[in-house]
């Protein structure tokens, strides 16, 4: 390789030319270097550090070949000529060409240290010599705050610590854990935010691996559950007054009557009105039932199960003291909603309220989805809804008005995992109530919807794993850090269906305490729910 430089990009004498070791092996060939014999040549090719070192290789040749060969002795020794040369190198290094060189020399002794120790059969793992130290220093650390208060000072590496380690058994003992619970007690913000992932993470954890593991991860399980239950009040990272997030008014878990109710609306809201609502025997329908009782209202309550639906019709009667009608018919049948309705007016005479309440759903992937299953929740939900609108319109609404509240959902408000069917369904009855609210409002009927989040105490709640969501902690993503309750959304459609909501259509009221703004969709989770529920149906 030749390396020829033009005359106007010829180094100015007296300045170096800087380059790192690369550029001078790249711009001066080792076979020039090593044979400047031609002057000119040498002018040209040689410059800055790779000059230097010609010259320097060039005095040591001389005099090697002038002094003839050095006995043993001077090999073995080093002289001091190698030492002034290695030193003047080292003078002519940058700073960063040191510490490159620092580095590069590090690491090979670090790989013959450890070629070393396997030869030797040793472990190469190093001491945890820190790790250890930091470990003292923290629970030190927590130590001081609860005995010594006085000399305690904040120290952030060691809260990190301390929040990092809590659930692990083998760091934190028992006794600490205790004190580090009041400790995370004052916490705010993004220490809050790293004790509740950890916490969250661990109760999400499935119990694979050896039997070991397994018990290690039962305890710390069992200290993140402590945490919520203790800390409660002051996990949540967006609650600033924890009080309040959970003032949700009275209700029972079963389809049973409250045994104390406290009145929003006065008693007489609905007096001598009469509410039709489908699927009323369970669940937000039999609780909506009950809290429009409460308010005056008589009732209908119609679904498939007459038997199921008597039951409920006498809870509430004697619960209430108003009438409860109950009607077997089928929602994707007009013929049988005509019929619940003549009955209806031969009973009571009038109509006021419709509650859009039935419907069908369950966790299920798309391609695991039968055509025919998806058929049937497009039928009882959305068909169903206009089927059971449009007849009682057509008997009663159109000359007398009324007020029409559909119970759907926030499916369709973005991609929801697992819920294709339903959340289609549910988009089309959001649609359904605009334009109905459209073209039936000059006849003085009222069209709204209640769209619930996850509310306990329902089969819908069990189906689409309410309770394994909230066991994981996924609730805490919720603005209001909880699952909803059957009466808040009863309360939903009594404002809705009164008089209180007189210059209301068309509406669309989210009842799900903001979880459709910020809960992201857990696949993998959904996925293991429905796949556990398909082996215990088999």
């Amino acid at each position: 390789m030749t390396h020829v430089q033009d005359e106007r990009k010829k180094p100015k004498k007296g300045k170096k030319r800087k380059a790192n070791d690369e550029d001078s092996k790249a711009a001066f060939p080792e076979s020039d270097l090593l044979t400047p014999q031609n002057d000119e040549t040498n002018t040209l090719a040689a410059s800055g550090r790779a000059k230097k070192k010609a010259k320097m290789k060039k005095k040591k040749k001389s005099k090697a070949e002038s002094t003839g060969d050095m006995d043993t002795s001077q090999q073995q020794e080093p002289s001091g000529a190698e030492d002034a040369n290695g030193s003047d190198d080292e003078k002519d290094l940058t700073p960063e060409e040191k510490r490159v060189l620092e580095r590069k020399m590090k690491k090979i002794l670090k790989k013959a240290e450890k070629k070393r120790l396997r030869e030797e059969g040793k472990s190469i793992k190093k001491d945890k010599v820190e790790s250890n130290l930091a470990e003292k220093k923290a629970l030190e650390y927590l130590t001081c705050w609860s005995e010594r208060r006085e000399e305690w000072k904040f120290h952030k590496s060691r809260q990190i610590w301390l929040l990092q380690h809590m659930y692990d058994t083998a760091k934190v003992t028992d006794d600490h854990f205790k004190v580090l619970l009041a400790y995370i007690e004052g916490l705010r913000g993004l220490s809050r935010g790293i004790t509740l992932q950890k916490a969250e993470a661990i109760v999400r954890w499935e119990g694979q691996g050896e039997e070991e593991d397994i018990a290690d991860a039962e305890k710390k399980k069992q200290r993140a559950k402590q945490s919520h239950v203790q800390t409660d009040s002051h996990f949540g990272i967006m609650a600033e007054k924890p009080q309040l997030v959970n003032n949700s008014p009275e209700d029972v878990e079963t389809d049973e009557c409250m045994s104390t109710y406290t009145h929003v609306y006065s008693p007489d809201l609905l007096i001598d009105q009469v509410a039709f609502i489908t699927g009323g025997g369970s669940g937000i329908g039999f609780r909506t039932a009950e809290v429009l009782m409460r308010h005056g209202c008589d009732t209908v309550i119609a679904s498939r199960n007459l038997e199921k639906l008597s039951e409920a019709a006498k809870k509430l009667t004697s619960t209430t003291g108003r009438r409860c009608l109950p009607i077997a018919m089928d929602v994707r049948q007009p013929e049988t909603i005509s019929a619940a309705m003549d009955e209806t007016l031969k009973t009571f005479g009038r109509v006021d309220i419709l509650i859009n309440n039935a419907a069908g759903n369950f966790l299920c992937p798309a391609t695991s989805l039968s055509f025919n299953a998806f058929k049937t929740v497009m039928e009882i939900d959305t068909m169903g809804t206009f089927n059971t609108s449009k007849v009682i319109y057509d008997k009663w609404f159109k000359d007398h008005g009324g007020s029409i509240v559909n119970i759907s959902a926030t499916l369709g408000y973005r991609g929801q995992a697992l819920q294709v069917h339903a959340g289609s369904a549910k988009a089309a009855n959001d649609a359904m109530t605009r334009h109905l609210a459209v073209e039936w409002g000059p006849s003085g009927v009222r069209v709204n919807t209640v769209a619930p989040g996850p509310i306990s105490g329902t089969e819908g709640y069990r189906r689409l794993g309410g309770p394994h969501s909230e066991s994981a902690g996924a609730f805490r993503s919720i603005p209001l850090q909880r699952a909803g309750n059957k009466t808040e959304i009863a309360h939903a459609v009594l404002f809705l269906a009164s008089r209180a909501a007189s210059y209301v259509t068309g509406a669309i009221m989210v009842a799900d305490g903001g979880a459709w703004l910020t809960s992201a969709n857990d696949v993998e989770r959904l996925l293991g729910f429905w796949s556990a529920e398909k082996r215990k149906d088999k």
